[in-house]
């Protein structure tokens, strides 16, 4: 019969052993510093390290020796900067895992706004590409907003070019211009009025003035016109008709 101290070989099995049994860790085989209990092929459990030489502190901190020194704490977590993370080392720095600034500044990894768009803290490229400012003036061109373009008063007249004729052709210049086109149309019956003045403010001649009868339609009316820089005057000979009719000024804008 078996006695307190000794145990027959094979007595004890899994079914024998109670689930309040608090069997002491320290009566396990022992084993190096740092090691962990790994299942091997035959499914039984060996101590190995898990990479490295490690040790253990007296405040429980397991270090391990290895290319890049890692510690793992069990009682509290690295702290980092505040907006910060942790990435891998770069190609050029393969040493050590680094911290990054998330938000604006130097190297920074930029963060969505409130809207979900992504914007970098500069845009070097997407306004004026001789006068870079921030990506909130990414959408502008030389600071301008796009009505600005839309808007033909603020267009100029590019430089003249000169082209010379082959024989027998004149030469000349060509010059890329805005124009712009005023359009007044006459209310009521003008059957009594034989002259027509329209405040064209181009600051040059008109390029063309037409008077078209109706509002919609396009016959045209044979007028005598007389323009200034500022004004056009149209005038009819017997007097207006009794219709109304649209007067369109071509001109180049100053």
């Amino acid at each position: 019969m078996s006695s307190r101290t000794t145990i027959d070989p094979l007595s004890i099995t899994d079914g024998k052993i109670s689930n309040q049994a608090k069997i002491n860790p320290k009566k396990v085989a022992p084993a190096d510093e740092a090691s962990f209990l790994i299942t091997q092929n035959d499914r039984k459990y060996q101590p190995k390290k898990i990479h490295g030489d490690g040790t253990i502190d007296a405040d429980g901190r397991l270090t391990i020796s290895a290319t890049t020194s890692t510690v793992i704490t069990s009682s509290e977590e690295e702290t980092l900067p505040v907006d910060s993370v942790k990435i891998g080392p770069s190609n050029y720095d393969a040493t050590e895992n680094r911290t990054k600034k998330v938000g604006v500044g130097p190297s920074a990894i930029p963060v969505r706004d409130t809207s979900g768009n992504l914007k970098a803290e500069t845009a070097d490229s997407a306004d004026n590409a001789d006068n870079a400012t921030s990506a909130d003036n990414a959408d502008k061109l030389d600071d301008q907003e796009g009505t600005h373009y839309l808007d033909v008063t603020n267009h100029t007249a590019g430089t003249s070019t000169a082209v010379v004729g082959a024989s027998g052709i004149l030469n000349h210049t060509t010059q890329t211009v805005p124009t712009r086109v005023i359009t007044a149309v006459s209310t009521g019956n003008c059957s009594d009025v034989t002259d027509f003045v329209v405040e064209h403010s181009l600051g040059t001649m008109p390029l063309d003035v037409k008077v078209f009868e109706g509002s919609s339609t396009t016959e045209e009316v044979e007028v005598e016109v007389e323009s200034t820089a500022t004004q056009s005057t149209v005038k009819f000979s017997p007097p207006g008709p009794s219709v109304d009719f649209t007067i369109k000024i071509l001109g180049v804008k100053e």
